[in-house]
């Protein structure tokens, strides 16, 4: 099998040095490596996947090098635009290397918001007219450099390597400094929920947050009363604002992670814009994508009070300990809103925490009646 290390060491000797991408968790072993390499010209962590594919043309562009851009394959719909109306051989032609984490993979359990994507991922860089190789346990590192060679020489496009899971792996976490060493965003929270109206509608952001919350509705034996976007990273807040809209008489509640709300901040311009006043975005930072293995989001220290200030949003309050969450919360919900929650917490994850019993499906039927049966 493949390692990282070797995996790394084959691009570098075949002039490939310019790395951009959006970490994930298949991947996290190659991350590992590429941001330990002294031999890496420049590595560039991404908000999403479509302004790496941008970044990496425009390199291209400059230096006629052809740059790699990582992802994971959820992500190749953020990533189709540039790819297919700027990259692709009969726009510009601006070759790339794309290297590609296959989560769902066909005949592999794996989570159910990675199932229909992982079916269509190889189809559809087909459809796209992009060359691409599948790396498994079974593929030796000479048949691997042979394709990055052959391609590299010959393709006026992008080409792809889509990468199984436990290939690329091995190796330990890469972790920024955490935002406060005091507080855990599970603390945090459960001190958020235990702290909101009793009929608040919540939004929740894909990642381990979702995990938390609903673990935490099942261990307090509560009625599953939460929406868990566990795929498409990023979009939890404007679920959330629609809902708001509809929903004028209710607390409407999104819990965000910062990487999430980077990938696509247009969003939270147009929150301010719409200006709901029952809705609250709660934002918790750490500076990192945790859920796929530590590494750093693309800009950890952005000022949200100056940016949602200048996004409409009405009203910013940084809370930094479970007391402050616990006084702060209910009177920030009475608030005439938008009003932006930056919460900035650790790292710290338990080992031990469980995925949610409900099923996507089941999630939406419950949340469906929660909202209905409590209408004011």
């Amino acid at each position: 099998m493949i390692t990282p290390s070797e995996f790394l060491e084959m691009l570098l000797r075949n002039g490939l040095r310019h790395f951009i991408g959006v970490p994930d968790s298949t991947l996290s072993g190659l991350s590992t490596e590429i941001e330990g390499s002294s031999s890496v010209d420049i590595h560039l962590i991404s908000p999403n996947e479509g302004t790496a594919v941008a970044l990496a043309i425009g390199y291209h562009l400059a230096t006629r090098k052809i740059p790699v851009v990582y992802m994971q394959n959820s992500g190749l719909g953020n990533a189709l635009n540039p790819l297919v109306s700027l990259a692709h051989p009969e726009v510009f032609g601006v070759q790339m290397l794309l290297i590609v984490g296959w989560r769902g993979v066909p005949g592999r359990v794996d989570e159910p918001q990675h199932i229909v994507q992982g079916a269509i991922s190889s189809e559809l860089l087909r459809v796209v007219g992009m060359n691409s190789l599948t790396v498994d346990k079974n593929l030796s590192l000479s048949e691997l450099e042979k394709f990055v060679k052959e391609q590299s020489e010959v393709s006026n496009g992008p080409f792809a390597l889509v990468v199984n899971p436990d290939v690329l792996t091995e190796a330990a976490k890469t972790k920024a400094s955490p935002k406060n060493p005091s507080l855990s965003r599970e603390g945090a929270l459960i001190a958020v929920i235990e702290s909101l109206p009793e009929d608040a509608i919540v939004v929740a952001t894909t990642g381990k947050l979702s995990r938390e919350l609903s673990e935490y509705r099942e261990t307090a034996n509560l009625i599953v009363q939460d929406l868990l976007t566990i795929g498409g990273m990023g979009h939890a807040n404007a679920i959330a604002l629609a809902i708001a809209m509809q929903k004028p008489d209710r607390t409407v509640v999104c819990l965000d992670g910062d990487g999430a709300f980077q990938m696509h901040l247009g969003a939270g311009a147009l929150i301010g814009e719409i200006s709901a006043g029952n809705f609250t975005h709660i934002l918790f930072n750490n500076g990192i994508h945790e859920s796929v293995g530590g590494q750093k989001i693309a800009a950890p220290h952005i000022d949200y009070l100056g940016l949602t200030a200048s996004f409409g949003y009405k009203g910013y309050d940084l809370l930094v300990s479970q007391d402050e969450i616990c006084s702060g919360i209910p009177k920030i919900c009475t608030r005439s809103g938008p009003n932006f929650v930056e919460i900035r917490v650790n790292d710290a994850v338990r080992t031990n925490l469980k995925r949610p019993k409900c099923g996507p499906k089941e999630n939406k039927i419950a949340f469906q009646a929660y909202i209905s049966n409590n209408s004011a």
